[in-house]
C-alpha cells in the first residue's frame, strides 16, 4: 500500500508520479502538491506561497494518517475484546 498524499492546494489525493517537484538552491524537492496545481500557482503569480501550500498538504496528510491509525487500533481492540 502506497502512502496517501493530500494536495495542499485542491485537497485531493496525489499519485506519487504526479507530485510537483520544486527546485530551490540546486536541489529538487517533492512537494505535497499535484504537478498541475503547482504549475497553476506559478502561473497566477502565487509561486511565493508554494511552501505554505506544501505545509498545508503535509498537515492534511498527517491528519488522515493519524485518523487511519486510530481506526485500525480501535478495530484491533474491538476484535480483541470480542474474543
Amino acid at each position: 500500500m502506497s502512502k496517501t498524499i493530500i494536495c495542499g492546494h485542491c485537497g485531493n489525493d496525489v499519485e506519487p508520479n504526479n507530485r510537483y517537484w520544486h527546485r530551490q538552491k540546486a536541489k529538487w524537492y517533492p512537494l505535497y502538491i499535484h504537478n498541475h496545481c503547482g504549475v497553476k500557482l506559478h502561473e497566477i503569480g502565487e509561486g511565493s506561497q508554494i511552501w505554505n501550500v506544501h505545509r498545508r498538504g503535509k498537515l492534511n496528510t498527517k491528519a488522515i494518517e493519524d485518523k487511519l491509525a486510530k481506526e485500525a487500533t480501535n478495530k484491533a481492540e474491538q476484535l480483541k475484546l470480542s474474543l
